[in-house]
């Protein structure tokens, strides 16, 4: 037997949905004092590894569809000194244009999900998708020169984001 197309639609929203939600899910809670085998143990390898002074730095970034980077910071001894989500409107105030480098970027947000350059001005464009404030979905790009130093940053819809609610309200319609 063959059902009709808008039978599927229902189910076809809810794993759109889930696909969606997959890409926001929350890191399980880590007490700062947690062992680097423990950060391990429960998060497994990470994305990105950062050493920086006395400490190393473990990035799980939650590419391609998600939002988030979240950053272990371990002191010494690979003790667990603090893990946040680093894309934040507060994370992106923390760059300052003229004088952010990459590799600090790279410490304080963790990969890109994007980069791309720009020829006839000459910068390379690191993008970051989160969520504005802890509602909009945009992205942010920051634009380096060639001595790798931040020149400017922009902020703007999350254009994945769009695609996925106009995919959804087609299946929506009768």
């Amino acid at each position: 037997m063959r059902l009709p197309s808008a039978a599927f639609r229902p189910l076809a929203l809810c794993l759109t949905a889930l696909c969606l939600l997959a890409g926001c899910a929350q890191p399980p809670a880590l007490p700062p004092g947690a062992s680097e085998r423990e950060v391990l143990a429960r998060l497994g390898q990470p994305s990105a590894i950062y050493a920086f002074e006395n400490q190393k730095i473990l990035e799980y970034n939650s590419w391609p569809h998600g939002q988030q980077t979240w950053m272990a910071h371990l002191g010494a001894g690979g003790v667990l000194l603090s893990f946040t989500q680093s894309l934040s409107t507060e994370q992106f105030s923390r760059l300052h244009i003229g004088h952010s480098r990459q590799e600090q970027v790279l410490r304080l947000l963790g990969q890109p999900y994007e980069v791309s350059r720009l020829p006839l001005i000459d910068k390379e464009v690191w993008s970051y998708p989160y969520r504005e404030s802890g509602v909009w979905d945009n992205m942010m790009h920051l634009y380096f020169d060639k001595q790798g130093i931040l020149q400017r940053m922009e902020n703007g819809p999350d254009d994945r984001i769009e695609r996925q609610e106009r995919m959804m309200r087609r299946l929506m319609r009768p």
